[in-house]
């Protein structure tokens, strides 16, 4: 095969800038904060909302300390 009419890959994205790994536990939080703002602090529905049970929103905001 000529070389003209190979493909590149794609360059890698970890030769640009770079990016901040933020920790799953605050995109978590932030996602829970941000959901029970969205409801006016009706945990049912902000738990309905993130795709999790009541109990396990109830966990998690224990778990954070809210």
């Amino acid at each position: 095969m000529p070389k003209s009419s190979k493909k590149k890959a794609p360059a890698s994205r970890a030769s640009g800038p770079a990016r901040k790994i933020v920790p799953l536990a605050t995109m978590e939080k932030q996602a829970i904060a941000n959901a029970l703002k969205v409801v006016n602090d009706d945990k049912l529905k902000a738990a309905r909302l993130l795709g999790i049970g009541k109990t396990t929103l109830y966990r998690k905001l224990k778990e954070y300390g809210w």
